[in-house]
């Protein structure tokens, strides 16, 4: 078996895996798998989701039979400032939280509603979707593409487990931000969102 076939079957079977994951435990109301209980949790969850990005990354190299038309250098530049516009929005976030236990969820006292927290609810999962399609473009590559696809369901999963547990300890808080503010994307001054 080739290199590629590995990649493809680790990649994949990862994702679908945390994929389902997640689904059912937002199917079941459960808040067992996430947000985590225990550094050791969080930690398993990063470092699932990096190897499986890493094996993604590494997929994205070889050619697909399924080429992307995307191969001209505005393609290239639109998605190098997104994977830019992804960290500094990334770090900003993270940024907000002051604190690496608030970052990593051992820490929940606060509800977080300044900085990027201002203009979308979840500014972390928006700019790994950023990174994701900048990279897809940058790339032209249609196994990233279905990584992609597949990362950025499992994000919006873990956004609504997220939502729900802030729901569940800031209650009224919660649910009057949660009317007042985007879950990825920011409204226009025009008031589209």
């Amino acid at each position: 078996m080739s290199v590629l076939y590995y990649l493809i079957v680790f990649t994949y079977s990862a994702t679908l895996l945390m994929l389902l994951l997640v689904v059912s435990t937002y199917r079941r109301g459960s808040s067992r798998v996430w947000p985590p209980k225990s550094p050791v949790i969080l930690a398993i969850g990063w470092i699932w989701y990096l190897s499986a990005f890493t094996a993604a990354l590494w997929l994205s190299f070889f050619k697909s039979p399924l080429q992307m038309p995307l191969s001209d250098l505005p393609w290239k530049i639109l998605g190098w400032t997104l994977i830019m516009v992804s960290i500094i929005l990334g770090m900003w976030a993270v940024a907000a939280f002051r604190s690496i236990r608030r970052v990593s969820g051992g820490r929940v006292d606060t509800l977080i509603t300044w900085g990027p927290y201002r203009y979308v609810r979840n500014p972390q999962y928006t700019s790994l979707m950023l990174l994701l399609l900048g990279i897809t473009l940058v790339q032209n590559s249609f196994y990233f593409l279905l990584f992609s696809v597949l990362e950025a369901a499992t994000f919006h999963m873990i956004a609504l487990l997220e939502e729900r547990e802030l729901e569940r300890i800031f209650g009224e808080e919660y649910l009057r931000y949660k009317r007042d503010v985007p879950r990825y994307l920011p409204r226009l001054k025009g008031g589209i969102a």
